[in-house]
């Protein structure tokens, strides 16, 4: 619109209308102009904002990831990890069912009654979630996380580790408790698999977590964070159950290399992991 002196960013219809008459000299309806621009299948829409790696290795971390996936043997395991929070304790919001002529509110600011943080993890093949409720998001809940895992999995002959790139999963304490087990020969022997930084949407657990919000964060009320954290365990062991009685991998495309678009998954965000 700048081009033709209209001080605006946008077109609209109007300004249209008005380019169109400084150009031509002639004057044109807001009402022809709108026939037209249907005609030719255009649509006004909202620019997408997404979720982009500026990691250099991009692809051949992704493709490290996929051949780990399906190249797991026998007794072998995958663990997407993260952490979450912390969430304050307090009165959240929510989708309600309700009257039409009412409306929920929520106070604002509130007081904290506590708050909940813990790190996670997906195991991929039996889709079963590991949890430790954390005081913060350091290299020794991380460590603790992973020594919950070798112990809950002490059967298996190796597990794989994947997470995004903050500096505590790459920490040298971490990686030096890893290199420590597996120097012991004692469990299974642990590899890292790192995601590309700033990819967490090929975090599978992220959809765990979101889905747990929905459930129990979301219009929650609790009076403390313990209650709180019982609220998230149980989640967590119910969907477990589920997932034992009715068996299914963590993740959809992420296991199929062959349907698993690398080149546009770099541009976009990825939703039914």
């Amino acid at each position: 619109p700048s081009l033709y002196g209209i001080n605006r960013t946008t077109w609209t219809y109007a300004t249209i209308a008005e380019a169109y008459e400084r150009e031509y000299g002639g004057p044109i309806s807001v009402d022809k102009i709108q026939g037209v621009v249907k005609s030719t299948g255009y649509r006004w829409q909202h620019a997408r904002r997404v979720l982009t790696s500026p990691d250099p290795d991009y692809k051949a971390k992704v493709e490290k990831i996929l051949d780990t996936l399906q190249g797991l043997k026998e007794g072998e395991r995958f663990f997407f990890i993260d952490e979450v929070g912390p969430y304050r304790v307090k009165k959240y919001g929510g989708r309600v069912l309700m009257p039409k002529d009412q409306t929920e509110t929520i106070s604002e600011p509130q007081k904290s009654r506590g708050k909940v943080q813990f790190v996670a993890a997906l195991e991929a093949v039996t889709n079963q979630m590991t949890w430790k409720f954390t005081a913060d998001k350091s290299a020794v809940s991380v460590i603790g996380l992973i020594e919950e895992l070798t112990l809950e999995y002490h059967d298996c002959p190796a597990f794989f580790l994947t997470w995004d790139a903050i500096s505590v999963h790459g920490s040298k304490a971490v990686m030096e408790w890893i290199s420590a087990h597996n120097e012991a020969s004692q469990g299974p022997h642990i590899e890292v698999v790192p995601l590309p930084s700033k990819s967490q949407f090929l975090n599978v657990i992220e959809s765990v977590f979101c889905g747990m919000k929905k459930a129990v964060i979301c219009n929650s009320d609790y009076a403390d964070a313990r209650e709180m954290q019982s609220a998230i365990a149980r989640h967590f062991e119910e969907r477990n159950q589920y997932y034992l009685d009715n068996p299914k991998r963590a993740g959809n495309k992420i296991w199929d290399k062959q349907s698993f678009d690398i080149d546009r998954l770099i541009g976009g965000l990825f939703k039914k992991m």
